[in-house]
């Protein structure tokens, strides 16, 4: 079951614009403190191929859990069954948002597998934690405002 098919999802669209701001500014603010704090000696981590099976389920599993979390409320849950109610051809529509996600996961992969070599990590790390404070400023703004 996608985390938009969970019951209380259904209820996100419902809440008060101000209360769904706060709550996506809370989580923006969290995730650049957790950025911001986060385990020194990032680039030791990623050099190298490590070959272990721990590693490979450790890095699966977080991959899966920000992925999970990133896709509450994103937009191509809300789209995806519209084309398909819309369309009456939910098959085509499976096909082509399956493509689409993997395609973007494709070119995240390649720019996360080749920016450390120009860029060191310390600084993209600081950079994603910079665009999250901002989001969560923005989305804090907007609740406000």
């Amino acid at each position: 079951m996608l985390p938009s098919q969970w019951p209380w999802a259904a209820c996100w669209p419902f809440l008060p614009h101000g209360a769904a701001e706060v709550v996506v500014a809370v989580l923006f603010l969290a995730g650049a403190l957790l950025l911001l704090r986060g385990r020194r000696g990032l680039e030791d981590d990623y050099t190298g191929a490590c070959g272990s099976r721990t590693r490979f389920w450790r890095v699966a599993g977080t991959s899966f859990t920000v992925i999970l979390v990133a896709d509450f409320g994103d937009l191509t849950r809300i789209l995806t069954p519209g084309l398909a109610a819309r369309h009456h051809d939910p098959d085509a529509v499976r096909i082509g948002s399956v493509l689409a996600l993997r395609s973007v996961a494709a070119m995240a992969i390649a720019v996360g597998r080749g920016s450390p070599k120009v860029i060191p990590l310390t600084w993209i790390t600081r950079a994603a934690a910079a665009a999250k404070l901002i989001l969560g400023g923005a989305s804090f703004a907007a609740a406000i405002g």
